[in-house]
């Protein structure tokens, strides 16, 4: 089982913030109100200890969360810890992998959970056994982002990929399933050009933007949003989207400045 100087150690090194949904239940009966009072003791000596202005380690929250919330709590989730000393099925760990359509995340699972028997994929620990579970955890924050895709979605597309006329690719935290055509985002861009003429933009950050890149080349302003050490095609590189922000808002007040080209053919107001 884990104790409060397990949690310490875990927020010590700041690997994000560990979030626990508590809704008070039964506070009338005493060994439930004792125990809602020492979760309390310990989060608010955690968190007096090691919060910064910008950093809380612990989130309990004791309010009732919708369905709607808990989902979008999953979504956003690196890790999903259920440690269940017991448990017949444990429906939150199903629904956690449900939620992942990207396919990423990590769900660290109890042994003693009836999911446990059905989600091999999941890091299986005994909550009983606090190094195995410190381990595991360990695991499933230092796992390459690549190795977080679950496993039976990478399955799944194995399957499909093998349909006729289907291909799989890979882009940034997805994993893509297309026809086999020769049609992608540099293509549909050479076509909107075609259609519309004009000059193009185009800025990207993910593996399947380098089809436009290339297609683009010396036809539209390229930009990708990366690291400096990432290869890329586009003409232009900045380097977080926060700066992909600020220079779309310097191009935005530049246009309103100089106003908006007419394109050629294009009447004036008021003219014929």
């Amino acid at each position: 089982m884990w104790t409060s100087a397990d949690l310490e150690n875990l927020v010590r090194e700041k690997l994000g913030n560990y979030l626990q949904i508590g809704e008070i239940s039964r506070i009338h009966v005493q060994k439930y109100k004792d125990v809602n009072d020492e979760i309390n003791a310990i989060v608010e000596r955690i968190n007096w200890k090691h919060s910064t202005e910008n950093w809380t380690p612990v989130v309990l929250t004791r309010r009732h969360v919708s369905y709607e919330e808990i989902i979008a709590l999953y979504r956003l989730s690196s890790v999903c810890m259920v440690t269940s000393l017991h448990d017949g099925m444990n429906l939150v760990a199903k629904e956690f992998v449900s939620s992942k359509i990207d396919g990423t995340g990590v769900l660290m699972l109890s042994d003693f959970t009836g999911a446990a028997r059905e989600l091999t994929d999941a890091l299986v620990v005994n909550p009983y056994d606090r190094e195995q579970c410190a381990e595991a955890l360990h695991r499933a924050l230092a796992m390459p982002e690549k190795a977080r895709f679950y496993p039976p979605a990478k399955r799944a597309l194995e399957r499909l990929s093998r349909l006729p006329g289907v291909r799989t690719g890979a882009g940034k935290k997805v994993l893509e399933l297309r026809a086999k055509a020769d049609f992608h985002k540099g293509a549909a861009c050479r076509l909107i050009l075609a259609r519309n003429g004009g000059a193009g933009f185009y800025m990207g950050d993910d593996v399947t933007d380098e089809d436009a890149f290339r297609a683009l080349r010396g036809r539209a302003v390229t930009v990708f949003v990366g690291p400096a050490g990432k290869k890329t095609a586009a003409s232009h590189r900045v380097p977080c989207p926060e700066a992909a922000a600020a220079l779309l808002g310097k191009i935005l007040s530049r246009a309103r400045e100089t106003g908006r080209p007419e394109r050629a053919g294009t009447p004036r107001r008021g003219g014929s």
